[in-house]
């Protein structure tokens, strides 16, 4: 999958994250979460702070995006470390798919059903 910024950057990103991966991101979001028994066989989330979400963006980051084209260039090395020096209308797009991508595991925490 490629997504292109708006200095035309391309952004190329794995089309899924692996079963491991997930895992590795749903740690991430259950170690931000307190549980509050009910008393009725059931749990509710409480205190759930949405602050995670960085850190969630940021490890999905490196997980899923594979390389960066800029002027016929590849790179694969740096990446991160390109994207956050980058204009903020150019980091934005990246970060709004992450987001995409991240987004149906991260609100089934949230909201207790599988989407």
């Amino acid at each position: 999958m490629v997504i292109t910024t708006p200095s035309g950057y391309e952004v190329y990103l794995k089309e899924y994250f692996t079963f491991g991966q997930k895992r590795q991101l749903m740690k991430i979001i259950y170690a931000k979460m307190r549980i509050k028994p009910s008393g009725t066989g059931k749990a509710e989330v409480q205190d759930f702070s949405v602050d995670f979400m960085q850190e969630l963006q940021d490890q999905a980051f490196k997980m899923i995006i594979e390389k960066i084209v800029i002027d016929k260039k590849e790179y694969i090395d740096g990446l991160y470390e390109m994207v956050m020096s980058w204009k903020e209308e150019d980091g934005q797009v990246v970060y709004e798919k992450i987001d995409s991508m991240t987004e149906l595991f991260a609100s089934k925490v949230k909201t207790g059903k599988k989407k």
